[in-house]
């Protein structure tokens, strides 16, 4: 269920910026639109728990690009300071790399993962 926790909050993060993107035009039509859709996208299939690892990657590149302004970011924006864009990629990082968790579309397509360790053997003398 922690999983689940985490994909809901970042996955609103992703939709509530993107949408603020939408909502004001501060650079360019196509830059803003790309964006914003792509926000709103990994937002939604990180909500979901489809394609987890690709949506977390995509949404902590984008965090990063408006921390270092490579993108214009809106002026209501929730990734105004460091420690919140840190925060932000630090639990994306996480979410690519454990996973969506039981709940979520990933599961029911690709399964559970089971990881079996073997056992160590008698060391020869």
């Amino acid at each position: 269920m922690g999983l689940l926790v985490l994909r809901i909050a970042i996955g609103l993060t992703g939709t509530i910026q993107g949408s603020l993107v939408l909502a004001e035009h501060s650079a360019s039509a196509a830059e803003s639109w790309s964006v914003g859709l792509a926000l709103i996208g990994s937002g939604v299939l990180l909500l979901i728990g489809f394609l987890t690892p690709i949506a977390s990657i995509v949404q902590g590149l984008l965090a990063v690009s408006f921390a270092l302004t490579w993108v214009a970011a809106p002026l209501t924006n929730l990734f105004v300071s460091s420690p919140a864009v840190a925060l932000l990629v630090a639990v994306d990082l996480a979410l690519a790399l454990l996973g969506p968790g039981s709940v979520s579309i990933d599961r029911r397509i690709f399964g559970r993962r089971e990881i079996i360790i073997p056992r160590m053997r008698e060391p020869l003398n």
